[in-house]
């Protein structure tokens, strides 16, 4: 293969294994364990190939077109030109602990610097509407973690994702963003400059080619990543299907630690992080609590922190009046954040009714508890 890039024969190779359609993650750590290198699979006979588990000569045709196919050189031009790097399962400085799971990706696409400290890495995950509770939790755990010199990984995706890179760095901390899509398209558009920022203060990372695009079925994908980065994950707040849940479970079959932080029984977005507790996950409300279970003591210790408020008699103000409002309107209430949510995903989250929730937001608006931002979009106001 001849590209504009100077790269190795191996990476080119790992390239083409990568983009081989009907290449599994499983087989293509299988087919490396079994020929210790990527230009050594490419270059074994189909015989040689087939003799592995799984590989039919449909999956060997497809390598061999694969390899020819002028997309390689032109995915590599597109690399360079976006000033990312490429790492192969391979290679010495691939993740160690994402190479221990049990489908890694064989190729990593990367904006940034994977250091070896990041081996000392937390993910961080959530909902993407979370409550005002959730976000300081968010901001104080992170902050911990940074100052304890762990590398925080999350999503990068609105709500706990996004405050947990945007903490980390406000700390002085590494963090890592993990994609559901192509390097060169951020997903959320408004998390741009945070995934900037994040490129020079960490590392941006994806499994997905250049040019592609967030699709529902990436995120799964992504989340193996998320907690296959790191020694465990913490989840803030969740609802009882979130995907958050999924990355838990997946760092569950990783055998990497879970972590969840408690919430109120009245909100929809602790049933999830409740539930996890239940079933064994490790209370966390510090990042004592993180450091203490990893056994990782850091060269600092953060000050103790809690997550209560600093003005107690307000908020319980507050939860009063929150308490008493209508079941419906509250569930409308707690489903929002602090950031801008569109009408159709309150719609999408609360299960309820279009003109229903139109009718709550406007009773909950004349309460002065949310605000319209702009068209169909709304906030919480306290």
């Amino acid at each position: 293969m001849v590209v504009s890039l100077s790269i190795s024969e191996d990476l080119l190779c790992c390239l083409a294994l990568h983009l081989t359609p009907g290449m599994g993650h499983v087989t293509c750590k299988r087919l490396l364990e079994t020929f210790e290198s990527p230009s050594a699979v490419c270059n074994a006979s189909d015989l040689e190939l087939m003799k592995v588990g799984r590989v039919r000569s449909e999956l060997v045709r497809s390598l061999r077109n694969t390899v020819k196919d002028p997309r390689i050189p032109k995915e590599v031009d597109r690399v360079k030109a976006f000033r990312a790097g490429l790492i192969g399962m391979h290679e010495n400085n691939y993740p160690a602990l994402l190479r221990e799971i049990h489908d890694p990706p064989i190729l990593l696409y990367t904006q940034g610097d994977l250091m070896p400290q990041d081996e000392y890495s937390v993910a961080v995950v959530g909902t993407r509407t979370p409550t005002r509770y959730g976000l300081e939790v968010t901001r104080r755990l992170c902050a911990g973690l940074a100052e304890y010199g762990v590398t925080v990984v999350s999503g990068l995706a609105r709500g706990i994702d996004g405050k947990a890179h945007r903490a980390c760095l406000d700390s002085g901390g590494r963090t890592i963003a993990v994609l559901g899509s192509g390097l060169d398209v951020v997903y959320p558009r408004e998390h741009e400059t945070l995934c900037r920022e994040v490129s020079k203060r960490g590392a941006v990372v994806s499994e997905f080619p250049m040019g592609t695009g967030p699709k529902g079925a990436h995120f799964p994908k992504r989340n193996r990543i998320i907690s296959g980065l790191s020694l465990g994950t913490v989840v803030v707040e969740a609802a009882e299907r979130s995907g958050s849940l999924i990355t838990a479970q997946m760092a569950l079959d990783q055998n990497r630690e879970v972590f969840a932080v408690p919430g109120s029984t009245g909100s929809m977005f602790s049933r999830g992080t409740n539930r996890l507790i239940k079933q064994g996950a490790k209370l966390v409300e510090t990042a004592d609590d993180i450091i203490e279970e990893l056994r990782r003591p850091g060269p600092r210790k953060p000050s103790q922190q809690s997550f209560s408020w600093k003005d107690e008699k307000a908020d319980q103000e507050a939860n009063i009046f929150l308490s008493n409002l209508p079941p419906e309107e509250r569930l409308v209430y707690d489903v929002m954040a602090s950031d801008p949510i569109h009408v159709d995903e309150i719609v999408r989250l609360s299960g309820l009714a279009a003109g229903a929730v139109a009718a709550h937001l406007l009773s909950l608006e004349l309460k002065s508890l949310v605000e319209q931002v702009s068209g169909n979009t709304y906030s919480r106001k306290r």
